[in-house]
């Protein structure tokens, strides 16, 4: 029986990299076992024209394909330009291994889009670039977590009584000092589409970074808010990652020459807007 789910695939990647599909028409090894279909399956596409898997008028196709994939890192592209990768960076997503993998296992191609853009800027040591990607990765994936904590009722119910962590809208993440000073440049760069500035950050400290969804329906994605946290309260977050019991509260507040009353009271806004929940 053809797996036309699978045909489907097979078929939009070798559309999409005009090398796949030279391999699999060559019938490469590698790139046949990539597509996880059958002999009979592979069949199917040696009655077809290579020309009409390549016909792709200007490349429309392509820069549809991949600005789709990129449209939630803006930043990433516009700190991209600024480096040697800028030329090809966006087109070379259609033949990398994360474009790839995320089409075998239906996977989403924003997301293999933020790990293709954090490892092009590892290999090429370009800190400031893989700072924004994994960035605007974190807010990309938080997202989609907050959309679907937001359906199933996830973010009200985690933990045992007493307990408080943090809820399916927000996340913690660790990034180089200066990444989100220079995440606020590039968004302002973007938004009066003047060139981006020069970013360069040293990767000796770290600065960490708080996420916050807005509510979203189930039907869409919604606004993530990024707000930097300061010392201790980056220490605290970063514990709320798992639940928090009163005594491990207590604790932290003491250790920190604070009452665990007046601590308590800081957590009530968190708490009212839903960034962190209580257990039940």
């Amino acid at each position: 029986m053809t797996d036309h789910r699978g045909v489907q695939r097979a078929l939009f990647r070798m559309q999409a990299d005009a090398e796949f599909a030279a391999r699999v028409l060559a019938e490469d090894a590698q790139a046949v076992a990539s597509t996880g279909l059958s002999r009979e399956d592979l069949e199917l596409f040696h009655g077809v024209e290579p020309a009409a898997l390549a016909a792709d008028p200007g490349g429309r196709r392509r820069t549809q394909i991949a600005g789709n994939a990129a449209s939630e890192f803006t930043l990433t592209l516009a700190c991209a330009a600024r480096t040697p990768l800028a030329r090809d960076f966006l087109d070379d997503f259609l033949s990398s291994t994360e474009f790839h993998a995320a089409l075998r296992s239906d996977g989403r191609l924003p997301l293999a889009f933020g790990d293709y853009a954090e490892r092009r800027a590892r290999e090429a040591g370009a800190l400031a670039l893989g700072a924004v990607a994994r960035l605007e990765l974190a807010m990309a994936k938080l997202r989609r977590d907050a959309r679907v904590g937001a359906g199933d009722g996830t973010q009200l119910h985690t933990g045992k009584p007493g307990t408080i962590r943090l809820s399916a809208r927000a996340r913690v993440v660790e990034l180089p000092a200066g990444t989100l000073e220079l995440a606020s440049l590039l968004q302002a760069a973007v938004d009066a589409n003047t060139p981006a500035p020069d970013g360069a950050l040293s990767g000796n400290a770290e600065e960490t970074v708080l996420l916050v969804a807005e509510p979203a329906s189930v039907h869409r994605l919604g606004d993530v808010r990024p707000e930097l946290l300061q010392p201790p309260v980056d220490e605290l977050f970063s514990r709320a990652r798992e639940p928090l019991d009163r005594a491990a509260r207590a604790a932290f507040a003491r250790a920190q020459g604070a009452a665990p009353e007046d601590l308590e009271s800081f957590l009530e806004a968190y708490l009212a807007e839903g960034v962190l929940v209580r257990g039940a």
